[in-house]
This record gives structure tokens, sequence and C-alpha cells, in this order.
């Protein structure tokens, strides 16, 4: 005999059961929706908290109808019913507006300043693409905090000579840029860190009469010369750091000269001295055959 008590009860039960899994799900929404609004991770992106919503509201309804479903036999012919509607409209309609958000979504995220989650900002630099080969005309020369020094003259009004200590406390910029040897090779997006050249020139006052700025590198042998219109280029610069970390001694650090428009001779390693001259100063590979104006693709 049929227990029709037993059999409403049984419904009445997993009635009570999916509105419960369906409020415990759309309050577990709400809870991620206020956390997320709380950590900022909405935005630069006005629509964003109402567009999470309703995708998943629309996805908590497609499960939830469809675990009604499943209990078709529990929940009774009318809830099972109604649950079809909502579960056929949500599968035809609301879970292709999902996949359609979602990939414009994917899109949109690729654009960083409009990032929901945004990165912490990273250290400058560690981008740089190849790989440096290191030619030298002496032995790699090392230093240390006690033996460095860093000198401007000549035809200045200014005469500087910094100690590394104070060096390092000189106002540095950043800049992204190409790096060219003239044998070849190249590296791509180096991030430098250091002071402009024409801001250290401007600092030192050159004198009217100076017309070439000359440097000279730590190992003492290795000389090279630019124009005051070549040293004034806005790229020039006296680098300090490479891709976020302190230049390494076989790449010419702790200091050294990088003038991206030129071929790498150019770009003294080991520079330690600054000198303003008024007539002209062949340098070390110019004397063995090098153009003098070592533009890069020209020379």
């Amino acid at each position: 005999m049929l227990d029709l008590s037993a059999l409403l009860n049984r419904r009445r039960w997993a009635v009570r059961f999916g509105s419960r899994c369906l409020r415990r799900m759309m309050a577990g929404v709400l809870r991620i929706y206020n956390k997320n609004k709380e950590e900022g991770r909405y935005e630069g992106n006005a629509g964003a908290p109402a567009q999470r919503v309703w995708q998943e509201t629309l996805l908590l309804g497609w499960f939830g109808s469809g675990v009604l479903l499943w209990q078709f036999k529990a929940v009774g012919p009318r809830v099972s019913n109604t649950a079809l509607t909502v579960h056929d409209l949500l599968t035809w309609i609301g879970l292709p507006y999902i996949i359609y958000h979602s990939l414009t979504r994917t899109k949109w995220l690729k654009e960083p300043a409009r990032r929901s989650i945004k990165p912490e900002a990273r250290p400058v630099g560690g981008g740089a693409q190849g790989h440096f080969r290191v030619y030298t005309v002496t032995d790699i020369t090392s230093f240390s905090n006690e033996n460095w020094s860093f000198t401007i003259d000549g035809l200045v009004n200014n005469k500087f000579k910094w100690s590394w200590e104070d060096f390092l406390k000189l106002k540095r910029k950043v800049q992204v840029s190409d790096f060219h040897c003239v044998t070849g090779w190249s590296v791509y997006n180096n991030t430098w860190e250091g002071i402009p050249l024409r801001e250290l020139l401007q600092k030192a006052g050159v004198k009217p009469n100076a017309k070439t700025v000359k440097f000279y590198s730590g190992d003492g042998v290795y000389t090279d010369t630019l124009t005051l219109d070549q040293a004034n280029m806005d790229d020039c610069m006296v680098a300090v750091m490479h891709d976020g970390k302190p230049i390494p001694s076989d790449l010419g650090g702790p200091v050294r000269l990088i003038v991206p428009k030129m071929y790498a001779y150019k770009s003294v390693k080991w520079l330690n001295r600054i000198e303003l001259i008024e007539g002209e100063h062949v340098g070390y590979w110019e004397q063995r055959g090098y153009s003098n104006d070592a533009w890069v693709g020209m020379s």
C-alpha cells in the first residue's frame, strides 16, 4: 500500500533541502562579492560587480535547477516542471551569456590598467632579450667601495669627484633601450638605471671652449669620446643598474656609459672619469680603424 504520508514527508524534505542549498550558495556569492569589493578587486571597471554577481547567480541557478531535476521523484511534478523550465532557459540563454562574457573578459584582462586584481609593483627591469658577449681589451677590472671614485673635470666650471656612496645619492632615472655590438649581436629591451649624461654635464657647467667629451675606463687603457651634441642626446646615460640589478664587472660595472644609438664600443665599461676637452681625441678602437661616429646601421 502506498504510504502517502511518507511520500509527502520526503518531498517536503527535498524541497527544504533544495531551498537551503540555494540560499547557502547565494550567501556564498554575496560573501565573495563583499570580500572582493573590500579588497578593491573591482576597481577600474564600474560594471564588474553587477556582471560578476549576475554571472554567478545564473550559474548557481542552472546548477540548482539541475539538482532539483535530478531529484524529480522526491520534489514532485510541480517543482520539477518549474525546475525544467528554469534549467532550459539558463542552458540556452544563461550559459551562452556566461561563455561570451568570460571570453570578452579574458581579452579585457590583457589590458594591465583594467585588471581586477592588480599585481604588486615589481622592481624595474628584468626584460632584456638576448645575451651579452664579453669583450675586453684588458683583464676584467674590479673595484671596491673604498677604491672606486668618479670624476668630472677638464673644461668645466664645477669639478666633481664622488665616492661610491656619494655617487649613489645622485638622482637616477630609468630607460629601456637596445644594445648593439658592431660585431653583429644585440641585446634588446635593456632596462638601464642611472644618471643621464647631459644632467651630469649641466651639473658640472661646460665651458664655452669645450668641444669634446672624453670618457676614461677604470682599466687604465680604454678611452673614447663623444661630441657635445652627441653627449646631450636624451638616451645617453651613466648607468649603475641593468634590469633591476647592479651591473656586474664583466659587463662593465659598477658604472658604465650607455649610448644606445651607437655601437657598443662607445659605451665605455668601468667608467670612472669624464673630461671636457677643447680638441679631438681618437679612442681605443678608432685608433684601430673603427669609425669615430659609430651610429648603429650607418657605420
